[in-house]
């Protein structure tokens, strides 16, 4: 190794990936970004440095008051960049001769940008670019040749992987891109170093796995899709089975049982299978992971089927974005065979297992025409749930540009990244993120008529709640987006509580959009505003939110206004209303007995739900529904009793012990972490 030159002692870093907990982990996850950075360091400069990592923010704050770093090195993401910059100035005012790194996928590309940047942040040093383990490492080595010397450090040749602001020559230095590794398992594993070991003792955090790095398509809107990341390169299959034996160990008896993988598609590649067959393995003996969440490759569809078939309480992702073709081109975005995929969908719901795809709101040339088709499209191709975001407009893509800008005249607002803020020595932080409400084909009265609209799927296609009666009604005539519009446009007017709910989400929809950043925090530092973020009024995943309150809360009155809105459009079609009515109220019964109060003690003991019922739900909902429901009728009037399966008790009580104490926790767990269905009673025994 070169020689380096000599500092008076050890130095400290603080490298930090942080994350608000003030009403829940916001970022629940292992900061393995960060655990990656630290391995490759103490590989390559054993001894030299000591390192402490950081996730919830208010640990680096009380580690700062007892010591202060010699380096402070931040990941800086959309969803902590303010919590950065808020420590960043702490650390500073404490410390002016200290160093503070950034990097992470927010961090300012383009050199205009990058100047701009640091004159408005002067205290901040360094931006590592793209993958920062190895620009950071040659960040650490001029900082040894120098002597820890600030002045000197930032002054003459650039880094290898960095950019920084020469304040004394008033000079841009950009750094040379540094590619990653042919052999990625260059960089040490920071499960098996023993880096992460501290994080399994916090049990609201789950650990996660990278097998995969980068990604090969090139789609506008997300923050892989450059040159860079298309560089794709993959861990070492012996690593991955180890870090995922070592993780096992330490969690199989844990409050916590939750696995969650990085790779931006995974299912893609030979070896994520061999890494399913270990997943499937490790539940069948340990009964870990309790589940699993990764987002799904977009090709070899056939593999996604096989290692679906091993692994239990899986719930796949199938992003679609939009069916629109011209959209797609726009976002660079392969088309989409919509027959093939109605065929993978039903090949995995064959499986008995929900399947769930995402969908932007106000792509480039998005109207309200297209973003209803795709979504008519989705519910051809039979996905259980639609997830709708609002288009985000994220550092370093393509479309958060100047020339993005004027090609398509976007209308933007910000918000708070939900449930991200808190309160640090005695100051207010929240997050904000910049979203399109509207173009030059896409007006803002689109976006809240179909805001609203995802609310009101977001009901009907509720983690496979009302699959009975959407099964039903499908069976019967009747166009599932036909019914979902009728279903909405009732629901805006409806009396019940369930349309004062819905109207509380209608009106969240247009009070979470604000004009600038300045207003959003001008707001919340006021204590009678802040507040409400802390009761959950405000500044939550609305989508999220009222999915999980409409099980929680208010399910009897969501089955009953269900149970209408069916009857309703079939009354026209059925020559007896009596059976009519009877058949439905019968799929309102079993709903009710598999899915009420599913967040309790009482399901977590299982204990039984008992319901009289004419027609065997449960076992129509077996066959898939294929014959008319008549033909499950009983004899007579059956006693049925629905339970959880045995198993599945301990992944409730997980959920209560971890996060019912607070209702935010709840509702973000709930609907992205857990496979819900696994959770559900199921009919049991009958008593003829």
């Amino acid at each position: 190794m070169k020689e380096v030159g000599k500092v008076k002692s050890k130095p400290l870093i603080y490298i930090a990936d942080l994350t608000y907990s003030t009403t829940v982990y916001s970022s629940d996850t292992f900061p393995i970004g960060i655990g990656y950075v630290t391995a490759y360091a103490q590989k390559n400069l054993p001894d030299l440095f000591t390192f402490k990592l950081f996730k919830v923010a208010d640990t680096l704050f009380d580690a700062m008051d007892l010591e202060l770093p010699d380096i402070l090195a931040m990941s800086y993401f959309p969803w902590n960049k303010n919590l950065d910059l808020m420590a960043a100035q702490y650390y500073k005012r404490r410390r002016p001769e200290g160093i503070v790194v950034i990097g992470g996928t927010f961090v300012p590309a383009r050199p205009e940008v990058q100047i701009e940047f640091f004159k408005k942040y002067p205290f901040i040093e360094l931006l590592v670019k793209y993958d920062g383990e190895f620009g950071f490492l040659e960040f650490l080595k001029r900082y040894l040749s120098n002597s820890g010397n600030n002045k000197q450090i930032f002054y003459g040749k650039p880094i290898d992987g960095c950019d920084f602001w020469s304040k004394d020559e008033g000079e841009l230095k950009i750094g040379k891109i540094i590619d990653r590794p042919k052999d990625i398992n260059e960089i040490p594993s920071p499960y098996l170093t023993g880096i992460l070991d501290p994080f399994f003792e916090n049990q609201l955090m789950s650990p996660m796995i990278q097998s995969t790095r980068g990604c090969p398509f090139s789609c506008t809107y997300c923050w892989a899709g450059n040159k860079f990341n298309s560089n794709v390169k993959h861990f070492s299959i012996e690593r991955i089975l180890s870090e995922i034996d070592y993780i096992a160990e330490k969690r199989k008896d844990s409050e916590n049982r939750l696995l969650v993988f990085a790779d931006a598609n995974f299912g893609m590649y030979t070896k994520d299978e061999i890494i399913a067959d270990k997943i499937a393995f490790l539940q069948r003996n340990y009964n870990y992971p309790s589940s699993f969440n990764s987002p799904c490759g977009k090709n070899n569809k056939e593999r996604i089927l096989r290692m679906l078939k091993k692994i239990k309480n899986a719930f796949p992702i199938v992003s679609v974005q939009s069916t629109d073709y011209q959209i797609q081109q726009n976002v660079k975005r392969t088309p989409i065979d919509i027959e093939e995929y109605k065929d993978i969908v039903s090949r995995i719901k064959q499986l008995g297992i929900r399947v769930q795809t995402d969908i932007i709101t106000g792509l480039p040339g998005e109207t309200r025409e297209t973003h209803l088709q795709t979504i008519k499209d989705l519910i051809y191709m039979g996905f259980d749930e639609i997830s709708a975001f609002t288009l985000m407009f994220l550092e370093g893509t393509e479309l958060n540009t100047k020339e993005s800008l004027e090609k398509n005249n976007w209308y933007k607002r910000y918000r708070i990244v939900p449930r991200n803020f808190g309160k640090f020595r005695g100051e207010v932080c929240v997050e904000i993120e910049t979203v399109g409400v509207g173009s030059n084909t896409f007006t803002f009265d689109d976006y809240l008529f179909l805001r609203g609209f995802q609310g009101a799927l977001a009901m009907i296609f509720n983690t496979t709640l009302f699959t009975e009666f959407t099964s039903y009604l499908k069976n019967n005539g009747i166009e599932l987006f036909d019914f979902a519009l009728s279903f909405y446009e009732d629901l805006k007017y409806e009396q019940g509580p369930v349309g004062t709910q819905f109207r509380s989400f209608l009106n969240e929809v247009r009070g979470e959009l604000w004009e600038s950043e300045e207003e959003v925090k001008r707001y919340f530092t006021k204590q009678e505003n802040y507040k409400k973020l802390l009761s959950g009024e405000i500044g939550d995943n609305l989508l999220h939110k009222y999915k999980i309150i409409s099980v929680d809360e208010n399910f009897n009155s969501w089955c009953e206004y269900f149970y209408g809105q069916s009857l309703k459009l079939l009354k026209d079609k059925y020559h007896n209303k009596d059976i009519l009515e009877t058949e439905l109220a019968d799929i309102k019964n079993h709903i009710l007995a598999k899915s009420d109060k599913i967040f309790s003690v009482q399901n977590a003991n299982g204990e039984p739900y008992s319901i009289r019922l004419l027609h065997n739900v449960s076992q129509w909902k077996n066959d898939n529904y294929i014959h008319p429901l008549a033909q499950y009728r009983y004899e007579k009037l059956t006693e049925v009793k629905y339970v959880i399966r045995e198993e599945n008790k301990r992944l409730v009580k997980e959920i209560l012990t971890l996060y019912s104490k607070d209702k935010s926790a709840l509702w973000k767990v709930a609907s992205a972490r857990y496979y819900l269905p696994a959770i559900f009673r199921i009919a049991q025994m009958s008593d003829n």
